[in-house]
């Protein structure tokens, strides 16, 4: 790396997701931030750029695993909604099968 003397500002860093509130890098991606726009030393940029590309891609990370937790949670709530109402469906058939049963014995007994 050399030494040129280079001003970078944040508007440089690509920011297309910004972290989450209550993402953990939110008060490291401030204090880059804070740095880049003072810093002169073009080691220290670079550091610093590389620090917010990792962190940028963390959070990408993070936001992709958070949706994919949210889609199976869902499909798992939705599944269950289906095992609840198969199992309502299941237990009516039974109950209405020991009626029909019960009601064929009683009609047995009455003929005899």
């Amino acid at each position: 790396m050399s030494n040129t003397l280079t001003a970078v500002t944040d508007h440089e860093v690509p920011w297309a997701l910004s972290p989450a509130e209550d993402c953990s890098s939110l008060p490291l991606v401030k204090l880059l931030v804070k740095h880049l726009r003072v810093s002169k030393n073009a080691e220290d940029v670079a550091l610093i750029r590389e620090c917010a590309y990792a962190l940028h891609a963390k959070d990408e990370e993070f936001e992709s695993l958070q949706q994919v937790l949210s889609a199976s949670l869902t499909l798992q709530h939705h599944s269950q909604a289906v095992i609840d109402k198969q199992k309502a469906t299941i237990q009516r058939l039974h109950a209405a099968r020991r009626n029909e049963r019960q009601e064929n014995r009683s009609t047995t007994w009455t003929k005899s």
